[in-house]
């Protein structure tokens, strides 16, 4: 598919991506990301009930060893598996 046909799409749908070029990890990153998301209300990601909202969300890596130290502090139990998600 073409660019002019991309440009001609109505859908309300959308991606949002913020990174930092050289791949730096940043908190400052996660912290934009999470202003842009509280910035689409508008767009509908809220609910009617105005408390819960469509899934939108913000994908992003966590340090393993960070993870692994809160899920023992919080009592969770996690395999040995070098690949978690949640």
């Amino acid at each position: 598919m073409g660019w002019s046909k991309w440009m001609d799409e109505r859908d309300a749908c959308g991606v949002g991506f913020i990174a930092d070029l050289k791949g730096t990890a940043r908190h400052e990153i996660l912290q934009w990301a999470l202003e842009a998301l509280s910035r689409l209300q508008h767009r509908g990601a809220v609910s009617a009930d105005a408390k819960t909202g469509d899934g939108a969300g913000v994908l992003f890596q966590l340090p393993q060893g960070f993870f692994r130290r809160e899920a023992v502090r919080l009592g969770a139990r996690l395999c040995h598996m070098e690949k978690l998600a949640v």
